[in-house]
């Protein structure tokens, strides 16, 4: 078993905009009730210094009045916790959103993943496409 991970912060930018579907595009999505949560997504990251950042298209469907479904990055190989700063929300109003998200991090040897969770209690379907979860070395000579 390996110690505590520690993650550490640099820079961080979320962005969340409107954006029109590419033809020929994949679609997966689930249906999940409130406290139920997806993992879309996970890698493997050896300690150093990095941009970690993930991208998505997302659409959420609901019947729930405001529902909503928040995504961020978490640290699996510790127990599931939330990097913070990382959120993004997913409105449900049946259109699709492009999910954006990147820091700069000084990380120890981790499991990063995305999750996404609903905010508000309901059914929710949410579908994902050109998903990307990423982790670029940062030069130290900078």
């Amino acid at each position: 078993m390996r110690g505590a991970v520690a993650i550490v912060p640099i820079a961080i930018v979320v962005a969340l905009s409107g954006c029109a579907a590419p033809a020929g595009t994949s679609v997966a999505g689930g249906y999940y009730d409130y406290g139920d949560s997806l993992m879309l997504k996970n890698m493997t990251v050896d300690a150093g210094r990095y941009t970690i950042g993930y991208s998505f298209e997302a659409r959420l469907d609901s019947p729930v009045v405001n529902g909503r479904m928040g995504c961020q990055l978490i640290d699996s190989s510790g127990g599931l916790s939330e990097v913070q700063g990382t959120a993004s929300e997913v409105q449900a109003d049946g259109m699709w959103a492009k999910v954006e998200f990147f820091g700069r991090y000084s990380i120890a040897d981790a499991t990063l993943g995305i999750r996404c969770t609903p905010a508000v209690p309901g059914r929710y379907a949410l579908s994902v496409r050109a998903l990307d979860l990423y982790a670029t070395p940062i030069d130290d000579l900078r």
